[in-house]
């Protein structure tokens, strides 16, 4: 998690999210997450938690990205659960060089622990849509 943490604190220096603000945002949408909340209103919401999120593309990249790292972590626990320990990472098509990187073009196959070093899994950066997969 502190790899992610640090991809928003270096996002824009002079409007970079401290760690009070993202575990504000991150509570919120934990709970939000398991009312079913529609994604405008999540927008509306993220936009009066800070100001720096004032700005609709930044919130709509907030939501975007934690809602993706909210799937990341379901996906872990429900292969936990199945006693799965060895994923791969489907990329988006556009994928950037980090991600290509990571997954070697879809190759790589990581265990938890390999994934705890990474930072957890996407994503890896903002507006990241790359998916955890779990190798059966």
């Amino acid at each position: 998690m502190s790899i992610f943490k640090n991809v928003w604190q270096k996002l824009n220096k002079s409007d970079a999210l401290n760690q009070k603000e993202l575990g504000r945002i991150r509570d919120k949408m934990d709970l939000w997450d398991d009312k079913n909340v529609p994604y405008s209103v999540k927008v509306d919401r993220v936009k009066r938690l800070s100001p720096k999120l004032k700005e609709q593309y930044r919130a709509e990249q907030v939501i975007r990205t934690e809602d993706k790292r909210l799937e990341t972590e379901k996906i872990k626990e429900d292969a936990e659960e199945l006693d799965i320990d060895r994923f791969t990472i489907l990329t988006q098509p556009t994928e950037c060089d980090v991600c290509q990187a990571r997954s070697q073009n879809g190759t790589k196959i990581y265990t938890q622990s390999e994934l705890d070093k990474l930072g957890g899994g996407p994503p890896w950066h903002p507006n990241c849509y790359c998916l955890l997969v779990p190798e059966i």
